[in-house]
């Protein structure tokens, strides 16, 4: 029973690196998507109009795409979970400074922090939880974002308890505060018991691991006399299949952010949802990131392209749908239904990237793949913003459906 028990408090603590590095994507989704609910009390307070409200988001997005590729160099040097743990103070920090923005300016200087101070945390965790678990790096990026999700899917409910029991909008962001400083100490006795890792561990492997890593994802073992410094950052470039998918990576991420920012208020003003019921179903759009758990394990199965593929088409009938209909059962499936297609896409895209990025100088090399997609991500916003000031939510949302048709065809052409 000794032994019995001991292998199973052994295979509990495999994950528990998995779960503390869930725990502060959880936050991240947090406090990046208690925003868009809040855009109704924004435009009351403030007196702002969509185009700011669009821009808010977007400056939040440039933020969170600038600091990709600087923050996986400094993983690639100083070690990944150095870096998770000082993110986690400072997006902490930028939480507070939003509960206690007295202008729209402040705020506006708020959400550019919380971009840039939660911004660190995806490219350094993709490399380091798909070499703490290669045999399944797909499951371990499924679970993450769907733990980190059901961050996105608690927010507006936060916001929503705020808002009924006359906290105001400003608790929301406290209580964002108190849940980075709980995840992230949280994260540092994780790191600190670990028998494999320390804040300072570097994300690169030894020559042998590096072997086994190259083999386990169907690639060459890189050679000795690689390209170092920023020549090796820009070497894997050269690939077209990367170029290709880095492409794909950023149709999908200017849909997703144009998606998730404005739902609520496309639902309300272009298909006359009530506001009560537009967060709800913009809390269930979240809420089905749970199956990102599932595509985790089906993209180690079948392949994560074939799976992408699949996901990033749902998305776009779902999306269409959700322009044409009016019916209100059709649109409360359609938003269940885009969900499962945006979020299931993301833990087989970022695998599938895995496989196109050299072993040596990962963290680096995502980061620009990540600054380049998030970098698109964030015109969305604001674009989506002023064609719906100037023309309608509808045809913004139909220049979507078309970005998503863009990136499968563009998936198939450069596999």
């Amino acid at each position: 029973m000794r032994l019995t028990g001991g292998r199973a408090r052994a295979a509990a603590s495999q994950y528990d690196v998995l779960l503390a590095v869930s725990g502060l994507w959880f936050v991240v989704q947090f406090l990046r998507y208690l925003l868009p609910p809040l855009f109704p009390t924004f435009r009351v307070v403030f007196g702002v109009g969509p185009t700011a409200t669009g821009a808010l988001f977007s400056a939040l997005m440039v933020g969170y795409a600038a600091v990709q590729f600087p923050a996986g160099t400094v993983a690639d040097r100083v070690g990944g979970p150095s870096v998770l743990a000082a993110a986690g103070v400072a997006f902490g920090g930028a939480a507070v400074l939003a509960a206690a923005a007295p202008t729209f300016a402040v705020l506006f200087v708020a959400a550019v922090l919380v971009g840039v101070t939660t911004g660190p945390h995806k490219t350094v965790a993709v490399p380091l939880l798909s070499r703490r678990y290669p045999d399944r790096p797909a499951t371990a990026l499924g679970v993450m974002d769907t733990i980190g999700q059901a961050g996105g899917a608690v927010a507006p409910l936060v916001v929503a308890a705020s808002l009924s029991l006359a906290l105001g909008w400003r608790a929301a962001f406290v209580v964002g505060a108190g849940v980075a400083l709980v995840t992230t100490v949280a994260f540092v006795r994780c790191v600190g018991s670990d028998g494999e890792l320390s804040l300072r561990s570097t994300i690169e492997t030894t020559t042998d691991e590096q072997s086994l890593d190259s083999e386990a994802r169907g690639r060459d073992t890189e050679d000795t006399d690689a390209p170092t410094g920023w020549a090796g950052y820009r070497a894997p470039f050269a690939d077209r299949r990367l170029v290709g998918f880095l492409l794909v990576t950023m149709l999908f991420s200017f849909a997703w952010n144009a998606v998730s920012a404005f739902l609520p208020l496309y639902l309300v003003d272009a298909k006359g949802v009530p506001p009560a019921m537009a967060g709800l179903l913009y809390g269930g759009f979240f809420a089905v990131s749970v199956t990102q758990a599932a595509a985790g394990p089906v993209g180690d199965r079948v392949g994560p392209f074939r799976t992408l593929v699949v996901l990033l088409g749902v998305a776009v009938v779902a999306t269409a749908v959700l322009v044409t209909t009016t019916d209100t059962v059709v649109l409360v499936v359609v938003v269940v239904v885009a969900g499962l297609g945006f979020h299931g896409f993301r833990p087989v895209r970022d695998a599938h990237l895995m496989t196109l990025v050299p072993s040596s100088g990962d963290a680096g090399v995502l980061g620009i793949v990540r600054t380049l997609m998030l970098g698109a991500g964030a015109l969305s916003p604001v674009a989506v913003g002023y064609v719906a000031s100037i023309a309608s939510y509808d045809l913004a949302f139909g220049g979507v459906v078309a970005v998503l048709a863009a990136a499968v065809g563009l998936a198939l052409l450069t596999r």
